[in-house]
């Protein structure tokens, strides 16, 4: 948030354990559009293949948030 707030693009990813609290973060410090990108919950526990697939999915979330910042 410290860098949006500076006008630095950035891109959150969290699992969906904490989407919820992740969402209300945003609207406590008045930032809702701030981009957040929820992934599968758990991730430590999944093999290496599976979380580079949960990332490559992710990869055009992730540079859409980056490249169209508000």
């Amino acid at each position: 948030m410290t860098f949006e707030r500076s006008q630095i693009p950035t891109s959150t990813i969290i699992t969906e354990a904490f989407a919820t609290y992740g969402h209300k973060l945003t609207e406590l410090q008045s930032m809702e559009k701030l981009p957040i990108i929820v992934l599968p919950h758990p991730i430590a526990a999944r093999p290496e293949d599976e979380v580079r697939a949960f990332a490559q999915a992710a990869s055009e979330d992730v540079i859409n948030a980056l490249l169209h910042a508000s």
